[in-house]
């Protein structure tokens, strides 16, 4: 049954709705710095995580969409594709990634004192160190070594977004009309803002200088001295820490559809599938997420500076939010009756993802110790999705147990 069917969900997202939740919930300019340390080749990058990555997941999910419209996205195609068990570990880790993803966020915030307004401050600073003759030559190759595969896959894993929709299916007013040009508009200035910035930070900051978490301030305090501007520089950072708040909202508010969904079904527990009575909004499941997303932040710290915090939360996030990928992929490439384009769409996002899934492991330069960063990696991968499987398995022998 459909979500709409067991509760009052108001079908309120038009078509530009859509846009803007896709392009808040994909351009976060925080992940440029991290990527940002090959020069131009940086751009080649993302070109390459924009075809292999971004395209073959705009076709899964305009596929899937329109095969099995709903309330859930990933997590009902998942179920309809492979069985309630691979649907439930898909959705779980969709959500459970936002315990790692949002406090990305949060301490990128941290480091610093999210989308339109902090593309255009960097594009101002840009600008402005280039009136003033204060641009800095980026290279076009710097510091090509076994860590750009990690790069790749955070590349990937920025251009997650656009089937975040999708989880609020009963909610689209008319879906079949507008997620296709949503999803293309979204496109094109996602990996429009990414290149822009990047070139924009290489432009401002040299890339041996570049910090992983104060990269895009670095930038913005670059063009700011070169407009003679100085003082803007604490505002500015007050205006990215909101738009960074922005894009956690967005994902806090599409992937609390998941557990919302699970609870209705009784794949975990039914108060999550409660709607506030007055916003009709899943409160239980919004606020279970932040709690466990705090908790999450604090862990991530003990024992570790800001920016190894910063990348085991980055890395743990690739990882787990990858996995419903698979899923993804692996479905499209089994639909019945979609072309071979399609097929090969699917083949080639899945031969992404894998990359990514195991380059995430690989420590990077601002891991002080691999032992830990390893052991922090494989603990956070590896224990949501035990634990939701408990539930998962808890909750079906439960259903059993009931008399009918």
């Amino acid at each position: 049954m459909r979500a709409h069917e067991l509760l009052a969900i108001p079908r309120t997202l038009g078509r530009w709705d859509l846009v803007l939740l896709k392009i808040v919930a994909i351009v976060n300019i925080n992940n440029v710095p991290p990527v940002a340390v090959y020069g131009w080749a940086s751009l080649g990058l993302w070109g390459l995580a924009f075809v292999m990555f971004f395209v073959p997941e705009a076709i899964a999910v305009l596929t899937l969409a329109r095969r099995h419209p709903g309330e859930g996205g990933i997590y009902l195609w998942t179920r309809k594709a492979f069985g309630d068990g691979h649907g439930f570990l898909s959705g779980w880790c969709y959500w459970t990634n936002n315990l790692f993803y949002v406090p990305v966020l949060l301490v990128y915030m941290a480091g610093i004192l999210g989308a339109f307004l902090s593309v255009g401050l960097v594009l101002a600073a840009a600008g402005a160190a280039w009136a003033g003759g204060a641009g800095v030559q980026a290279p076009g190759v710097a510091g090509a070594s076994w860590e750009m595969p990690t790069s790749f896959a955070v590349m990937c894993n920025a251009l997650v977004g656009i089937e975040l929709a999708s989880t609020m299916g009963d909610e689209i007013r008319n879906p079949v009309r507008d997620l296709g040009p949503a999803i293309a508009i979204a496109g094109v200035v996602s990996i429009a803002s990414y290149l822009l910035v990047t070139g924009a930070v290489l432009t401002l900051v040299p890339v041996e200088r570049l910090g992983v978490i104060q990269g895009v301030m670095q930038a913005v305090a670059a063009g700011a001295g070169a407009a003679h501007a100085g003082w803007i520089v604490v505002p500015l950072a007050l205006g990215m820490g909101v738009a960074t708040g922005g894009a956690a909202s967005a994902w806090f508010a599409g992937s609390s559809r998941i557990p919302f969904v699970a609870g209705l079904t009784s794949a975990l527990p039914g108060a999550l599938g409660r709607l506030h009575p007055r916003w009709h909004s899943p409160h239980v499941a919004l606020v279970t997420c932040a709690v466990l997303a705090a908790i999450f932040t604090a862990l991530s710290l003990a024992g570790s500076s800001v920016a190894e915090a910063y990348q085991v939360l980055l890395k743990a996030a690739v990882v787990i939010q990858l996995i419903p990928f698979v899923y993804l992929f692996l479905a499209l490439t089994k639909t019945s009756g979609v072309g071979i384009g399609a097929r090969v769409a699917g083949g080639v996002g899945l031969t992404a993802t894998l990359v990514s899934l195991v380059a995430a492991f690989l420590p990077t330069s601002d891991v002080a110790s691999v032992a830990l960063f390893e052991t922090k990696m494989v603990i956070g991968v590896t224990g949501p999705p035990a634990f939701g499987w408990f539930l998962f398995k808890r909750a079906q022998r439960h259903e059993l147990e009931v008399p009918t």
